[in-house]
Parts: structure tokens; C-alpha cells; sequence
């Protein structure tokens, strides 16, 4: 299994970015760039946009496609989502 970590920022249609949540897994393959990643956080898959291998550490950074959202409270209802689905704020 190998360790990962994903990241997934929130930016308003300008561009400004609201927030990141990030999630550890344990995943039992080799991430690809512009492969699909599943969560129970998500209604539909997200693609990889960014990946960092750390081979001394033994793990993958990864993140996924940003997500448009118009306000800093709609971040804060869905950082709550996530966090229930083991997701952390950063």
C-alpha cells in the first residue's frame, strides 16, 4: 500500500482561493496524472491535477481539480461535510 496525501482547494469564480481540505489515504496503486480519484466526500470523481512523489519518505502528494464556489460560507458548510468523511482543514 502506498501512502498518499490529497489535496482539494475551493476559489471563487475570480480565482481566489477560499480554502484547502486534505485527506490521507492508503492506496493500493500507483497514481497517474489526469486519473480519477473516488471519495464518499464527492458526488462525482475528481481529476488528479498535481502530483509530488516523496521517494525517501515513501509517499504521493497528490491534488485534484479545484472546486468553484461563490462564498467563504458555502466553504465553511462544506469543510463541515468533509471533515465528517475524515477530511481535514488546512
Amino acid at each position: 500500500m502506498l501512502k498518499s496525501t490529497v489535496d482539494q482547494q475551493f476559489r471563487t469564480p475570480n480565482g481566489k482561493v477560499i480554502g484547502v481540505m486534505r485527506r490521507n489515504f492508503k492506496m493500493d496503486f500507483v497514481p497517474i496524472l489526469h486519473s480519477f480519484l473516488e471519495d464518499s466526500a464527492w458526488n462525482k470523481e475528481k481529476k488528479i491535477s498535481d502530483i509530488i512523489i516523496n521517494p525517501i519518505g515513501g509517499f504521493y502528494m497528490l491534488r485534484v481539480e479545484d472546486e468553484i464556489i461563490d462564498t467563504d460560507e458555502s466553504f465553511t458548510e462544506i469543510a463541515k461535510m468533509y471533515q465528517a468523511q475524515g477530511w481535514e482543514k488546512i
